[in-house]
C-alpha cells in the first residue's frame, strides 16, 4: 500500500494533466476590458487623475467590482474604487489623503470593505461598500514591526489577520523585518501574533498574505 503522501501526490497530478488537457479541448477565448483607467498629471511629484492607477486587485460582490489603486487619485496616493461587471457605473469610494498607496486587494463582510495601505509606515482600513465611513483602524507608527503591510488581510469571524513588510535598516536604525497581527473589524484589539527577525532562521520581510486551516495560519 502506498504512503498517503505519495497517494495525495498522484492525486494533484492527476488533477493538473486533466486541467490541462481540458485547456487544450477549449476555444480560444476573447480578453474584454471593462474599465481603462484615465491619463494622469503630475502635482507636486505624484501622478494624479480622477479615478487612480495601477490597481492591485478587485473582489466581486454580486455584480459589482471592489478594487484599490495603488496610485493616481487626487492626491496621487491611491483609491478605493467600484465598477460593474459590465464595466459600467465606475465610481472612487475614496481618495486616500493620509495613509497611503494600497498595495493589496480588499476583503469584505457584509456591507464593509477591509483593506491596507503600505505608505506612510501603514494602515489597517475600512470602508462601506458605498463609499461612506472611511475610517482608518490602526496606524502602525514608524520604525515599528508592523510597518508597511503589502498583502490582503484575511478574516475569521470578528478579527482581521494579516502580515506585515517591516522595515529596512536605515539611518542608523535596526531593521524591523515584519509580522503578523490581528486587530477586529471594529479597530479594538490590534497585537502581534509573530515579530520576525533577522537573527533566526525563521525569515523576515513578509510580502505575502495568510492561508488559513482551522487555526493555524500559513505564508
Amino acid at each position: 500500500m502506498e504512503k498517503p503522501s505519495t497517494i495525495r501526490l498522484h492525486f494533484v497530478l492527476l488533477v493538473i494533466v486533466s486541467a490541462l488537457t481540458l485547456v487544450d479541448c477549449l476555444p480560444a477565448q476573447a480578453l474584454t476590458t471593462i474599465y481603462n483607467f484615465t491619463a494622469q498629471s503630475t502635482c507636486c511629484g505624484f501622478p494624479t487623475n480622477n479615478d487612480g492607477s495601477r490597481p492591485v486587485g478587485v473582489i466581486a460582490l454580486g455584480n459589482t467590482l471592489y478594487g484599490t489603486a495603488q496610485s493616481g487619485g487626487i492626491s496621487g496616493i491611491g483609491t478605493v474604487f467600484k465598477v460593474n461587471v459590465d464595466g459600467t457605473g465606475f465610481t472612487v469610494l475614496h481618495y486616500f489623503t493620509n495613509s497611503a498607496n494600497p498595495l493589496a486587494g480588499l476583503i469584505s463582510s457584509g456591507n464593509t470593505l477591509f483593506g491596507t495601505t503600505e505608505c506612510c509606515y501603514g494602515s489597517v482600513f475600512a470602508i462601506n461598500t458605498d463609499g461612506m465611513a472611511f475610517r482608518t483602524l490602526h496606524f502602525f507608527p514608524f520604525l515599528d514591526s508592523g510597518m508597511s503591510p503589502r498583502a490582503p488581510l484575511v478574516m475569521s469571524g470578528i478579527t482581521l489577520y494579516g502580515t506585515s513588510f517591516g522595515a529596512t535598516p536605515s539611518f542608523g536604525y535596526q531593521p524591523d523585518p515584519g509580522s503578523v497581527f490581528e486587530i477586529n473589524k471594529d479597530g479594538t484589539g490590534f497585537r502581534y501574533l509573530y515579530v520576525f527577525s533577522i537573527f533566526n532562521s525563521g525569515g523576515a520581510y513578509p510580502q505575502a498574505g495568510l492561508i488559513s486551516s482551522g487555526d493555524t495560519f500559513y505564508g
